[in-house]
């Protein structure tokens, strides 16, 4: 039965797509927040690697307003933007796929990943990396190809958690600086912008469907371009349905979650990745229930910051702990920036 209904807001929690949105949001939050911690285990065994820069407090106070323009560059120039973000974003999900889903080959094929190849130009390489190139590199021009809903979630998957790994928040109060900024900047942009530009300009963006680049190429090469859906729906989100949420929605609190994750191996402690994980869990149940009680899509970040910052921070004061979770402290990168 495809019929909501309204006089039972929690009836949408038993939709397959609610469950299976719910799903993906979660184990891309999971997924991105440990593998930021084994890059960092993997950077401090490698030395010579370069280290992963943070965020300072400038850039957390800018964001609403880079992302506001983003969003604005994007609703007046969609053509434009969007070619550029589907060719980015194929490029990057093409490497970002071997790094995002490396352990999972390494235990699938762990002979494999014991040799190694010398390529032309590029040195040593392990032999399971030279496999997987050619199959991530398959999967993306078969998005491109057919423009399956799939794919589009796994290249939105790989980008969330490479956007996690490769991002730092050196702090808690840095984290709440951000998270309340955007929190704000969610409200405006879902609920306000049709008062100053005339439409809903987030979901306007999030929903619109992005012409396919390579219908473009082709068609400037004189190549039919039959083999081409003529639209793609960008990896800028997961999609389940008739569901979808943004991956801004994800990549924000798993930045949270991933400090969250190093700060409890660093002192030795437990308990706070797990409410992150429970409160984010509610805040997903909120917004969906709130999407389907009033018919139109929800500031996620309303509920999602919220969820997460109040369970952290009061288990936190529980524990006396709140100072040293709120400056960072033991972890390895703050400890040398007070060095």
């Amino acid at each position: 039965n495809n019929e909501q209904d309204t006089t039972n807001p929690w009836s949408v929690l038993l939709e397959f797509d609610a469950i299976a949105l719910c799903a993906a949001a979660i184990g891309t939050l999971f997924l991105a927040s440990h593998r930021s911690v084994s890059l960092d285990e993997l950077l401090k065994r490698n030395k010579d690697l370069e280290e992963i820069s943070q965020m300072q407090t400038s850039t957390v106070l800018i964001a609403p307003i880079t992302g506001s323009v983003s969003l604005i560059l994007f609703y007046y120039f969609f053509d434009i933007v969007s070619f550029i973000m589907a060719i980015m974003t194929s490029v990057m999900a093409t490497f970002g796929m071997v790094f995002v889903y490396y352990p999972l080959f390494q235990f699938c094929f762990p002979k494999l990943d014991a040799k190694e190849i010398r390529l032309p130009c590029m040195g040593m390489m392990p032999a399971l990396a030279v496999v997987i190139y050619p199959f991530t590199l398959v999967l993306v021009a078969y998005w491109f190809v057919t423009g399956h809903w799939f794919l589009n979630n796994l290249l939105g998957i790989t980008m969330s958690v490479i956007s996690v790994c490769f991002v730092r928040l050196p702090s808690v109060r840095v984290a709440t600086w951000l998270l309340g900024g955007l929190f704000f900047y969610d409200i405006f942009w879902v609920f306000y912008s049709a008062r100053f530009f005339g439409d809903n300009v987030m979901e306007a963006v999030a929903t619109r469907p992005a012409n396919n680049p390579m219908v473009s190429i082709a068609t400037s090469l004189n190549v039919s371009s039959s083999y081409f859906v003529p639209q793609l729906q960008l990896p800028m989100k997961i999609i389940s349905g008739r569901m979808l949420i943004g991956l801004g929605d994800i990549v924000i609190p798993s930045l949270l979650t991933s400090l969250i994750l190093r700060w409890e191996k660093a002192r030795d402690t437990r308990g706070y990745f797990a409410h992150c994980l429970v409160g984010y869990t509610v805040g997903l149940v909120i917004t969906m229930v709130m999407a389907h009680v009033y018919r139109i899509g929800q500031p996620a970040l309303l509920y999602l910051v919220p969820c997460i910052l109040i369970p952290i921070l009061s288990l936190a004061y529980y524990r006396s702990e709140l100072n040293l979770l709120w400056i960072g402290a033991g972890l390895d990168d703050n400890n040398k920036s007070s060095d």
